[in-house]
């Protein structure tokens, strides 16, 4: 009985994580069809990078502490109204960036509101996560899976439909949010409040102490994975503040098959976890002989993509191309686009081989370090990318995406292999 539920809830998770992984690119791909390049540029921007960025900020890292709260040291209406409030936030400092990119002549207010109305897919889903969480803290994480899954393609269907009809990218928008958030109200909320006896509280803090607790015991978790979300994205803020829309489309294109290789590396890496926690307290020659296996399976996983990708990279391409109706056909003719789907693939492969590195780093209880490192790499990203593609232009953001890989993936494998007394 218990071996089937944890097939149903390694399946569901798998289908929509996949799901949820691969979306952005086949949402991009076709609006940049029906309505065009700048306009689906923006949008790929925002749905992919902007909104990541808000959900981010919006689930705080509560989910590996919520979900592993077995003893519930939280229950769920701390863990609830701890959600609403960093949703609140979270859209707030969205707002801030919005208004200062508009004043700043950097964004048009078409591209404001549009921005902003991606913005809230971002809030929503942070917000809908704390279910998740209790959902699969109660063992129900096929749930979580499903509920993804549907939203998902329910998302794609409805903006797709209403494109076709309305050629309104706005309205298109706000009818497919309103579908998403309906989705996720009934096989979300709904599902959660049929078998939880929990009565929901909103907008009561009167238990404010547990909330600063929960952000005390949360935040450094938060700082790690905004800061490694950001050193992923910042060659996509480079292009959407010195480039143009177009290019902002052109470059998630581009940049989303290398999410196959962090995505499959995971589902490798996280069964491992565990095993890999319990046997460094148990015996650490074990555990290292172990981790290395690890790290050479990555690795292998890693360079068989790369090579798949260089041998198959001309045809997806071409695929793009006849997919977006010719739009970026004079630069995809161009060799450059083709080295810069190789570069960006190869700074991928260094992005996943340094996740079984991170992780031991964090069994080993090294945080820390990792604080400070995330912390010094970001100050480096913002003015490596920043200055390679205001100085250089589009071929430099997959070289500097590339340069930041690579110094991230050496300064976590030296922490590792030379280890130095704890920061």
């Amino acid at each position: 009985m218990n071996l089937n539920i944890r097939k149903k809830d390694f399946i569901w998770n798998m289908v929509g994580t996949i799901t949820y992984s691969s979306v952005s690119m086949i949402i991009s791909i076709i609006i940049i069809r029906i309505i065009g390049a700048d306009i689906g540029g923006a949008f790929s921007f925002g749905y992919s990078t902007f909104a990541q960025t808000i959900f981010t900020i919006s689930y705080f890292g509560v989910r590996s502490f919520h979900v592993v709260d077995v003893t519930h040291k939280y229950d769920f209406n701390t863990y609830h109204m701890h959600r609403l409030l960093t949703c609140f936030i979270a859209i707030i400092i969205g707002l801030i960036y919005l208004f200062v990119s508009l004043i700043s002549d950097n964004y048009s207010i078409s591209k404001f509101i549009l921005l902003f109305m991606i913005s809230t897919i971002g809030m929503f889903e942070g917000y809908y996560d704390v279910y998740e969480c209790e959902m699969q803290r109660n063992d129900k994480l096929y749930m979580v899976g499903q509920g993804l899954f549907f939203r998902i393609i329910v998302f794609v269907i409805v903006i797709t439909t209403t494109l076709l009809i309305t050629k309104n990218i706005f309205i298109s928008t706000f009818i497919a949010i309103l579908s998403r958030c309906l989705v996720a109200y009934f096989l979300i909320y709904k599902r959660y409040i049929n078998y939880s006896n929990n009565k929901i509280l909103f907008f009561d803090i009167k238990d404010n102490k547990k909330i600063i607790q929960l952000t005390k015991d949360t935040y450094p978790i938060f700082i790690s994975i905004f800061l490694d979300m950001y050193l992923h994205s910042a060659s996509k803020y480079a292009i959407d503040i010195h480039l143009t829309d177009y290019y902002s489309g052109l470059y998630n294109i581009l940049f989303m098959p290398s999410n196959i290789i962090y995505l499959i590396c995971s589902f490798a890496i996280r069964p491992l976890l565990t095993p890999l926690s319990n046997l460094y307290n148990e015996n650490i020659n074990l555990y290292k002989n172990d981790l290395n296996k690890i790290i050479k399976t990555i690795l292998f996983i890693c360079i068989f993509i790369f090579v798949v990708s260089a041998i198959f990279g001309i045809l997806y391409l071409r695929l793009i191309n006849i997919m977006t109706n010719g739009i970026y056909i004079n630069d995809i003719n161009e060799k450059y686009i083709y080295v810069m789907f190789l570069i960006i693939m190869l700074g991928s492969m260094f992005y996943a081989m340094s996740a079984p590195i991170y992780y031991a780093l964090v069994i080993e209880d090294k945080t820390n370090y990792l604080k400070i490192l995330y912390i010094v790499l970001s100050i480096v990203a913002f003015l490596v990318t920043d200055m390679l593609v205001h100085n250089f232009g589009f071929m430099f953001a997959s070289i500097s995406y590339l340069i930041i890989m690579i110094i991230m993936f050496l300064c976590f494998i030296f922490k590792e292999k030379f280890d130095f007394p704890k920061v």
